[in-house]
């Protein structure tokens, strides 16, 4: 209709769904200006990233190689190729993980069992196996239904790095 509206909401559903452009504000300041799929799609931070919808967060430590980087959790390793994390190679960054960026698989690299099983929603809750900080993930799934307790095995197609301190992105 042509009118500006502003809403405040801390419903990730209503922010993703009403409005043309999102802003995100954190501790008072505005970190984040874009449509609501970019900011889901490429959050600027921890904050942004929890404004627009479910993400999984691990810590994991980052080493190296001759080939790149690894990001390394009790439960996995994954390769990442991201410049950036030279900075923090011995110490560790916060990944963030979408329910939609991992994906079920028979041979996964990432040993897990189901929690929390919502077939109509088509998601799952993992407990990573690993000691007792291993973490959760959240996984969108199209497989038939799984019940509480089934072991499965997963694997990352995209995550987000961010700063362990700030919140804030890695490139």
């Amino acid at each position: 209709y042509g009118v500006t509206t502003f809403l405040a909401t801390n419903d990730p559903v209503e922010a993703m769904a009403l409005p043309d452009r999102l802003v995100v504000v954190d501790a008072g300041h505005v970190v984040q200006v874009a449509e609501p799929i970019d900011v889901y799609e490429r959050p600027v931070n921890l904050a942004a990233a929890a404004c627009t919808g479910q993400m999984s967060t691990l810590t994991v430590q980052v080493e190296t190689d001759s080939d790149g980087f690894w990001l390394v959790h009790t439960s996995f390793r994954h390769r990442a190729w991201r410049p950036s994390l030279s900075n923090y190679v011995g110490g560790i960054v916060v990944i963030g993980m979408r329910p939609r960026w991992m994906h079920l698989t028979d041979d996964g690299p990432i040993q897990a069992t189901i929690t929390e099983a919502s077939p109509g929603i088509g998601s799952i809750t993992v407990a990573l196996d690993g000691d007792a900080r291993s973490g959760e993930a959240t996984i969108t799934t199209t497989a038939p239904a799984h019940r509480r307790g089934d072991r499965v095995a997963f694997s990352i197609d995209e995550l987000a790095l961010f700063d362990p301190l700030t919140g804030y992105h890695l490139p």
